[in-house]
């Protein structure tokens, strides 16, 4: 489905074909975000938590998507939740350091994720569901194998052959 003329009389409306008008909406209202995690945030910690999975996902949460799945729209609330209350808990967010480990009196930290320092770990697990974000159904997943032995015969047998 393709948008036929986007935004004709300036009301923020697409229009699909006859009769088919979408509107963008937000992926979480402040409420969505109060009944999803418990917490209360403002306006402006959910417009910043949009604004940093828009950068997670590759998605602009203003421009209308018809081709999203219902499933793919639930994941991007969930993580605008999870997002906007670690924004709430973090506000030190924007001035944080870029770094991969940090160490002070014989302690140290190493971050698991390199998104770790500004992304929820719990809006990263519902990103990694979108569809286009990776594998997201049991049988998306490879098969698992044993280790490969490259000493043995079997290896050996595998390789092509080239003649010498």
């Amino acid at each position: 489905m393709s948008i036929i003329d986007e935004d004709p009389d300036g009301s923020g409306e697409y229009v699909l074909g006859p009769g088919v008008i979408i509107t963008p909406t937000q992926w979480a209202t402040v409420a969505d975000i109060k009944d999803a995690t418990g917490e209360d945030v403002t306006t402006l910690q959910r417009t910043i938590a949009a604004g940093v999975i828009e950068s997670a996902c590759g998605l602009i949460e203003s421009v209308a998507r018809p081709d999203a799945t219902d499933r793919d729209r639930y994941f991007l609330r969930q993580a605008t939740c999870y997002q906007a209350a670690f924004v709430k808990d973090n506000p030190d967010l924007f001035s944080r350091a870029d770094v991969t480990s940090a160490g002070q009196d014989g302690q140290s930290v190493a971050f698991r994720n390199v998104n770790a320092h500004y992304l929820a770990p719990l809006a990263r697990l519902a990103l990694r569901k979108l569809s286009w974000m990776g594998r997201t159904r049991p049988g998306d997943r490879l098969p698992d194998r044993a280790p490969l032995n490259i000493n043995s015969e079997e290896y050996d047998d595998s390789l092509a052959w080239k003649r010498v």
